[in-house]
């Protein structure tokens, strides 16, 4: 079985320009925790999910540091938290979206599919076609492969 035979058709997109209250709105009345975020041309540019604006009423952890010798040494990453500081004042989806997005195409096997999301703890996995998304890979429809797979040996 392929991901073809079981990915949403009926996405949400987003463009990356979109504010984030508007993104809210969407998400509440489409009923969907994730949107595909495309490009003018409708090329995948990355995804945003519920989780990512939730991420906007998070307390903001200051790293851990001591000083040594008149220097500050940080015992996390600086990176991290600038990375969350972006996140926490951003106001457009091309601030808080994931843009390294994990993609398939219509002919990958929901093995593979299935193994991509659980090693990469991803929950949505497009599905492109010369770069265009065409389906979404979701964890509801990886249980109805298995479903279909169980009642088929039955």
């Amino acid at each position: 079985m392929t991901v073809k035979e079981i990915m949403e058709c009926d996405f949400l997109t987003v463009q990356v320009s979109m504010d984030l209250e508007t993104l809210a709105k969407t998400f509440i009345e489409s009923k969907k925790d994730y949107a595909i975020v495309v490009d003018d041309a409708g090329n995948l540019v990355g995804v945003v999910t519920e989780t990512d604006l939730i991420f906007q009423e998070k307390n903001l952890h200051i790293p851990t540091v001591f000083t040594f010798f008149d220097s500050m040494i940080f015992l996390e990453s600086m990176t991290k938290f600038n990375d969350e500081v972006k996140k926490i004042s951003a106001t457009q989806v091309g601030e808080i979206m994931t843009k390294d997005v994990v993609t398939l195409d219509e002919n990958t096997t929901i093995k593979e599919a299935a193994t991509l999301m659980l090693e990469k703890d991803i929950h949505h996995l497009p599905v492109l076609q010369n770069k265009k998304p065409v389906g979404v890979v979701t964890k509801e429809g990886l249980l109805k492969a298995f479903l279909l797979e169980r009642q088929s040996k039955a």
